[in-house]
């Protein structure tokens, strides 16, 4: 898993998540303010794939907030580990 930088010109970035595993994973990305955090992306990002979350100013990189970030291993299908009983 990797984050990216990418320059969309000499002002501004693009920022990416890359997954280069070969698994599928859960991800989520947000910047954390103090005790809040304001989410960028969640959703799944599969194998080989990359998901732009946000474009930022180079010249107020000094005054970005952290990034936090969540990856859960994902499974493609999910199998219940009990039978639900129904009630009468």
């Amino acid at each position: 898993m990797y984050l990216a930088f990418i320059p969309i010109n000499d002002q501004s970035l693009s920022l990416y998540l890359i997954n280069d595993s070969k698994k599928p994973y859960l991800a989520h990305v947000s910047e954390v303010f103090g005790d809040n955090h304001r989410t960028l992306m969640a959703g799944t990002l599969g194998v080989g794939e990359s998901k732009k979350f946000d474009d930022r100013l180079l010249k107020e990189m000094d005054e970005w907030p952290s990034f936090y970030y969540a990856l859960f291993l994902s499974k493609t299908s999910w199998k219940p580990r009990c039978q639900l009983l129904k009630g009468n």
